[in-house]
């Protein structure tokens, strides 16, 4: 049965690490876009199918920890915290995003069942990671520990994992050799 004491969050999990980088208009929907939704959302900046579960904007003119500051902009209301050295940057996907400098920072989304899927799930996010050939460890885009998993690996390659249901890591392209584009 799904954990109500596990938090989700965006840019960190203890087991797979710290995001470095940027990350823009992170989301949780609880379907699955379809392959023509998701080519309509990759040419648009801003979200063209707002998520359901969760929508983070990175918008907020700055963060510094206060509980909530991080908005939340769909009807369910998850609004979270930044830690550590988590910031907005100016230079996002869309406007903003959220900046991750891979060493204690995240924002910590909380510990809703609502963030747990039940059947379907699509996790997105525009990320720009720094510098791939550097990374010593994987880093977290969007994760619940138990649960699901966004990530970029240390080798560059963006990996997706569904526990209970694909029970394996999902390997997507590697981003290495795409230099500073999203």
């Amino acid at each position: 049965s799904p954990n109500a004491t596990i938090p989700t969050r965006i840019g960190y999990d203890t087991y797979w690490g710290h995001f470095k980088g940027l990350i823009d208009e992170a989301g949780i929907y609880n379907y699955a876009l379809s392959d023509a939704d998701i080519i309509e959302h990759a040419g648009m900046r801003g979200s063209v199918h707002r998520p359901d579960v969760l929508y983070y904007r990175m918008e907020e003119p700055s963060w510094n920890g206060t509980p909530g500051e991080v908005m939340d902009w769909t009807y369910g209301g998850h609004p979270g915290t930044a830690t550590g050295n988590a910031d907005v940057d100016p230079n996002g996907w869309f406007r903003q995003a959220g900046r991750f400098d891979g060493s204690g920072d995240s924002i910590d989304v909380g510990n809703s069942l609502e963030l747990v899927p039940t059947s379907e799930i699509t996790l997105a996010a525009w990320i720009k990671p720094d510098n791939l050939a550097g990374w010593t460890h994987d880093g977290t885009v969007i994760g619940r520990r138990l649960g699901y998993y966004l990530e970029v690996a240390r080798d560059g390659h963006i990996r997706f994992y569904l526990a209970g249901v694909t029970g394996l890591w999902l390997d997507g392209p590697s981003l290495l050799g795409y230099g500073d584009d999203w």
